[in-house]
């Protein structure tokens, strides 16, 4: 068995071993409209996403506690953190 270890981990890599969580959401304006075309980003990384025309949108992310930023032309940059929750309605104020 511990020879096919090594075997494992060269197949599939060590990151297969990490638990990802899916997050989705949608993201709106102060007066309740969906903004589409929004980067949904993993902070520290290059994992990120676009909102939909719906203002909806799903990134995986590494765990349940990272940060999300969240940018769009004519709003504020913002930071969401995720705190274990899947699913999140953000509002971007504007900017």
């Amino acid at each position: 068995m511990k020879a096919l270890l090594p075997l494992f981990f060269t197949l599939f890599g060590l990151g297969a071993l990490s638990a990802q969580v899916l997050v989705s959401g949608t993201l709106t304006d102060s007066n309740n409209d969906p903004i589409f075309g929004a980067t949904v980003r993993e902070k520290g990384t290059t994992n990120g996403a676009v909102s939909a025309v719906d203002g909806s949108f799903t990134i995986r992310v590494s765990n349940a506690d990272v940060t999300l930023v969240v940018s769009c032309t004519g709003y504020k940059t913002q930071e969401y953190p995720v705190g274990g929750q899947s699913s999140l309605t953000i509002v971007l104020d504007e900017g």
